[in-house]
């Protein structure tokens, strides 16, 4: 088995035959219990078990993975989910995220995100996505949170504003991987024709692109 004792431990609590009382562990029932193969699987598993118990503390959960690995708590107010406290408070209670000076971060951050990219349907995390834009990010904010959560609504015009003004910015602050990881997405865009957010030709663009590499790349060389 390729995940730790204490993984191993909160699933064992999640499927009711451990729990904790006053400190301590205590066997609550006695019963054959299947355990996963791999870290994948449980994560997948617990998954799972959220959204078989509450819906609604699933999808809140799918926010959080969506807007990334550390959330400051009193934004995930504007999600407008009821009793969100007591959904917070068990998150971290049962394991998936830990709470430091109102700081939410979760735990294995990238296995929980592939997993629930892979339950979710498209319209549950469009309309995750979309709740997220129009209640969490104030208007003309740049992120790169929120170009990747214009992807998923396919929203094409926003997504691509995104990562040039977060490719410009990182231009202009002289951070050659960051410039480059944008222009990429840029490129990759352009390719498929998407530029109608500006009146810039697809090969202006492309031209631009390669210009602030190449000056970047010198001014790191010389």
């Amino acid at each position: 088995m390729l995940y730790s004792f204490p993984q191993l431990l909160v699933h064992l609590m999640d499927l009711g035959i451990f729990k904790l009382e006053k400190g301590s562990l205590v066997l609550e029932k006695t019963e054959t219990a299947i355990f996963p193969t791999t870290l994948d699987e449980l994560i997948g598993q617990r998954i799972r078990f959220i959204k078989s118990i509450d819906n609604s503390l699933f999808m809140l959960f799918a926010g959080m993975l969506l807007l990334g690995p550390q959330i400051n708590v009193q934004n995930l107010i504007n999600f407008g989910i009821k009793n969100i406290a007591d959904y917070v408070a068990y998150l971290e209670m049962k394991g998936f995220i830990t709470i430091e000076n109102n700081i939410s971060t979760i735990q294995s951050y990238s296995l929980y995100y592939d997993n629930i990219l892979k339950m979710l349907t498209s319209q549950e995390k469009i309309e995750i996505a979309s709740t997220i834009i129009n209640k969490l990010y104030a208007k003309n904010t740049v992120n790169p949170v929120l170009a990747q959560l214009y992807e998923i609504t396919n929203d094409t015009k926003n997504e691509f504003v995104q990562w040039e003004n977060l490719s410009n910015i990182n231009c202009s602050l002289g951070d050659f991987s960051a410039y480059f990881n944008c222009s990429i997405r840029l490129l990759r865009m352009l390719s498929n024709n998407i530029n109608e957010s500006t009146d810039k030709s697809i090969e202006e663009y492309k031209i631009e692109v390669y210009e602030n590499i190449a000056n970047l790349l010198y001014k790191y060389t010389v």
